[in-house]
């Protein structure tokens, strides 16, 4: 048995003034081939534990296409349409040598005029495949799923984003649902359900109420005999598409009826506790202000709205801003991306000291600049890796206050080897702000006191009043009242 399998990730955030283009996937080279190269870390062991399955049962996994680019803004239509044919060319080489498609899709990739790119590649492979080959879908959580995607599929399993295992029991299932169906020893059926709910992606933490009871009716439900498999989207709410929103679906062997009424007391269970998902972000000064006399650190500040692992620019001033202002002592913060920054302080060299105007170049909805005087203690060259050049400055701020900061040519979500790699000491630290919500705890939790959840304006504020939205459906929740 030959399973074909392809990964093309990218997640869109409409709001985003910076387009994701061709060779953001390329330059990255995260194209390939065979093997598949795996960029994402929660992709990397989905797909590795599908690797596994299949030796143990005589099988051959065929990995015909990977495109994998940071989040950012929807692709361009130069972009969209050599990924879309890239897909199809590569599917076309391998259509009569394959038994059956496994697709690993973010669910919320879009081009420029508001088209979904996974979509589209479901409708190619749906169309070039041999008549009966069975497709398995493999959604991020992060998914804006629609009755039309899923009926291109004959199963949908969804994984979080944010956890390695999850990913791997995603891949598991994935594997296990195809196989059975190229043996014709089952015969999925699914029932789709949407809910006009909008949540921030933070706001979907298995750890929290209400996801847990929610978590483990969907885990009743799984366990019964005829259900193959329970899978829910939390969507991702910073694609302003016709299809945002929380959706689900649920499959069985044969039994649509059975999978109508367990996909209707789901969604049901999540709309009745609706309310509890939303929590309103600590203010800025507040948590700084908070973090400061705190006996036990370090107290990480997670900056939510400014997040580039959602998209977010990173350019955002505010967090900097409060940590300056408020006279912060022995802070550390990441990451302002602006390479004229960077530039300026490789020109002036290790232990120089610098006055230049900080972040807010390209778009100032997330803050403007702000002059500093730092001392450039560290460059590092990260091009190798896709990140280009970063380096660390010691800013001074009010009242005696210091904050390690570190400056980037590009977008990238911060990450405790980052700071390691630039000589800071985190366990050492009072406070370490981060641009980051959405993985913030499986970053940085192990090394926390506390967190501090917090928001500066941007485009991955969980204020969704924020946005300015054109394209979802409404009435939705908590935008209108329901």
């Amino acid at each position: 048995m030959r399973i074909a399998v392809a990964n093309l990730f990218q997640l869109s955030n409409t709001f985003s003034r910076r387009p994701t283009e061709w060779q953001h996937f390329a330059s990255a080279q995260q194209l390939a081939g065979v093997p598949i190269s795996r960029s994402q870390p929660a992709t990397t062991a989905l797909i590795q534990s599908m690797i596994q399955a299949a030796d143990g049962v005589k099988t051959t996994i065929v990995p015909i296409f990977e495109a994998v680019a940071p989040a950012g803004g929807p692709l361009t239509r130069d972009a969209s349409e050599l990924l879309i044919g890239e897909f199809s060319q590569r599917l076309n080489d391998e259509t009569d040598s394959v038994d059956a498609l496994i697709l690993v899709l973010s669910g919320c990739t879009l081009n420029d005029e508001g088209i979904s790119i996974d979509d589209a590649i479901l409708r190619v492979a749906r169309t070039q495949l041999r008549p009966g080959c069975p497709i398995v879908a493999i959604w991020s959580n992060l998914a804006n799923l629609s009755a039309g995607m899923v009926a291109q599929t004959d199963a949908s399993v969804s994984y979080d984003l944010r956890g390695a295992e999850d990913a791997k029991s995603a891949g598991l299932r994935a594997f296990d649902l195809i196989r059975r169906m190229v043996l014709q020893e089952i015969d999925p059926q699914s029932e789709f359900r949407t809910l006009p709910l909008l949540l921030p992606p933070g706001a979907w933490r298995a750890d929290r109420e209400p996801l847990r009871p929610i978590q483990e009716l969907a885990g009743e439900f799984e366990a019964l005999d005829r259900v193959l498999g329970v899978s829910i989207c939390s969507g991702f709410p910073y694609a302003d598409h016709t299809h945002a929103g929380v959706s689900l679906v649920v499959t069985t062997n044969a039994d649509p009826e059975l999978a109508s009424s367990l996909a209707t007391r789901l969604r049901t269970a999540i709309w009745t506790n609706r309310d509890a998902f939303f929590a309103a972000p600590a203010n800025v000064e507040t948590a700084v202000h908070e973090a400061m006399p705190a006996t036990a650190h370090p107290v990480v500040i997670a900056d939510a709205g400014d997040d580039p692992a959602l998209g977010a620019a990173s350019e955002g001033t505010g967090m900097l801003w409060a940590l300056i202002d408020l006279g912060a002592q022995n802070a550390a913060f990441a990451t302002i991306v602006d390479p004229a920054a960077v530039e300026s302080a490789i020109r002036a060299g290790a232990g120089s000291t610098i006055t230049l105007d900080l972040g807010g170049k390209f778009d100032r909805s997330a803050g403007y600049p702000i002059n500093v005087t730092g001392r450039v203690r560290r460059i590092l060259d990260a091009s190798e890796a896709g990140l280009g050049r970063v380096v660390r400055l010691d800013v001074e701020g009010r009242h005696s206050g210091s904050v390690e900061v570190i400056v980037s040519e590009r977008p990238q979500e911060p990450s405790r080897a980052m700071f390691e790699a630039l000589g800071i000491d985190l366990a050492a630290k009072q406070i370490v702000a981060v641009k980051s919500s959405w993985r913030v705890r499986e970053n940085f939790g192990n090394l926390a006191a506390s967190i501090l959840e917090t928001t500066t304006p941007g485009i991955t504020t969980p204020v969704l009043a924020f946005f300015d939205y054109q394209r979802i459906p409404r009435p939705i929740y908590p935008l209108d009242a329901l």
